[in-house]
């Protein structure tokens, strides 16, 4: 009984040594809860590389100029129909097509109006012999004239007589000739402008833009349209200026091609909203191009205008690439040692060169992580 109490003994102090033991190593640090630490030392470290690796931006004061745009398009304005003016007669040909550039006074049209060359040339031969006739006829008339004042020279009241008597008849000779002459010369000039109106012709250098519906064979009467033509110089861009903020005089950048290979230019309101007479097209400006700037050809394919409207200077700005977008909000991660803090922000303008000018949420010189 002894030895087993003693053993029991044994075993008692045996268990008690291990339990206290055991209650000891509740107060250190479980292998467990070493690797959790590891684990969150090496997320840490890990946190400061990511950030490290960010790009920042640092608030700072700037100007903000709220850029407006405008689509344009090429306008010509001189721009005409050419119309038909003789009488009414038929179409034989067109000589021009859309888009073709003509000088002034060139054969745009044909038209058949019923005379031939050799009416043409028969009327001319006509007039042309009767003027030879008249004068040898003025010839013979002042030889006889002379002869009969030499006569009546002398005093003789029958030569005297009779040299007056010659004086009329020239007189009337002369004035019948005139008249003559005078309807042989409308002839001709009937036919030449019969013949002239035979074909139409451009009143000035310039391009087709379009021409009528008239065909081959068709009549044409006196004041129809027949080609719209429009001059090259000079032309203008046209832009639809609802808000009225574009002012004569202003400056503004011009912008054309593809959008892979854009063209600026220079360019000067010549004519606003404000300053358009009756009459002219509403909300309408005109933009005139600098010389040499985008080439006309490109300028028809479409353009659009710049200016700046507003401009606030010395507000926090930072470049676009600083905002971020959650749920419709705008924030910033704000930088602080090697915490980063979220900030909900309000936005001001958005500016031309990709900075944006944040109203409130921001102060100047803090530093701020880029997407």
């Amino acid at each position: 009984m002894y030895q087993s109490k003693k053993v029991n003994r044994r075993v008692f102090l045996s268990t008690l040594l291990v339990s206290c033991m055991l209650w000891s190593g509740c107060a250190q640090t479980s292998p467990e809860q070493v690797s959790s630490q590891e684990s969150s030392s090496a997320a840490q470290a890990g946190q400061e590389e990511v950030i490290a690796a960010y790009k920042t931006c640092t608030v700072e004061l700037g100007t903000c100029q709220k850029q407006e745009n405008f689509s344009a398009t090429l306008v010509y304005p001189k721009k005409e129909w050419v119309f038909y003016q003789g009488q009414a007669a038929k179409l034989e040909k067109w000589l021009v097509v859309p888009g073709q550039a003509v000088e002034e006074g060139e054969i745009l049209a044909q038209f058949s109006v019923g005379v031939r060359d050799s009416q043409m040339e028969e009327a001319e031969l006509a007039l042309e012999q009767a003027q030879r006739r008249e004068e040898l006829a003025e010839t013979e008339r002042q030889q006889a004239l002379q002869e009969q004042r030499e006569k009546a020279a002398g005093g003789d009241p029958i030569e005297t007589a009779s040299l007056e008597k010659l004086e009329a008849q020239v007189q009337l000779q002369r004035k019948q000739a005139e008249a003559q002459l005078q309807e042989l010369e409308k002839t001709v000039e009937d036919l030449e402008e019969q013949k002239a109106n035979s074909v139409l012709r451009a009143p000035f250098a310039g391009v087709v833009e379009s021409l009528s519906d008239v065909k081959k064979n068709q009549t044409v009467n006196p004041g129809q349209e027949m080609v719209l033509l429009y001059s090259q110089s000079p032309y203008y861009l046209q832009a639809v200026d609802v808000t009225k903020k574009l002012r004569v005089g202003m400056e503004v950048e011009i912008t054309a091609g593809s959008a892979g290979n854009p063209q600026t230019c220079k360019g000067i309101v010549v004519s606003a909203p404000s300053s358009l007479p009756a009459g002219c097209a509403e909300n309408t400006a005109y933009i005139q191009v600098e010389d040499g700037g985008i080439p006309e050809n490109t300028l028809k394919q479409g353009a659009s205008i710049s200016f700046f409207s507003q401009i606030v200077e010395g507000v926090p700005v930072v470049p676009e690439g600083a905002i971020y977008t959650e749920n419709d909000r705008k924030y910033v991660r704000i930088l602080e040692g090697n915490a980063v803090h979220k900030r909900y922000v309000t936005l001001g303008m958005e500016i031309s060169s990709g900075n944006v000018w944040i109203t409130q949420g921001v102060e100047v010189g803090q530093t701020l992580i880029l997407r």
